[in-house]
């Protein structure tokens, strides 16, 4: 499975989706899933939004791999990068640190 997450509180905070439903663009597979969006749908203060440390998972079709792409504080805490690899249930990975994740 591939999608967004934010990690709050030291708890994982995600929304999925499974591969079959995505469309392969370019080699890859990427949900169409925004964190500004789904965070406003969550009922969330949006001035919070980006206080939290967050990620977004992709699957790589050429190597059959997914690539979390993170927030260094994530990518840094080993119980942070277990909760993400449980709950999208993914085996074959790597974690990449992104720019567009700050914190």
């Amino acid at each position: 499975m591939i999608g967004i997450f934010w990690i709050i509180d030291e708890f994982l905070l995600a929304k999925r989706i499974k591969l079959s439903k995505v469309e392969e663009i370019k080699g890859f597979k990427d949900s169409d899933f925004s964190h500004f969006f789904e965070w406003e749908k969550m009922g969330f203060d949006i001035d919070r939004y980006d206080k939290f440390p967050r990620g977004r998972i992709v699957y790589n079709t050429y190597n059959k791999k997914f690539i979390i792409y993170a927030a260094k504080k994530i990518i840094a805490n080993e119980e942070y990068k277990k909760m993400i690899i449980d709950f999208f249930k993914i085996k074959k990975y790597e974690f990449a640190d992104d720019e567009h994740y700050k914190i």
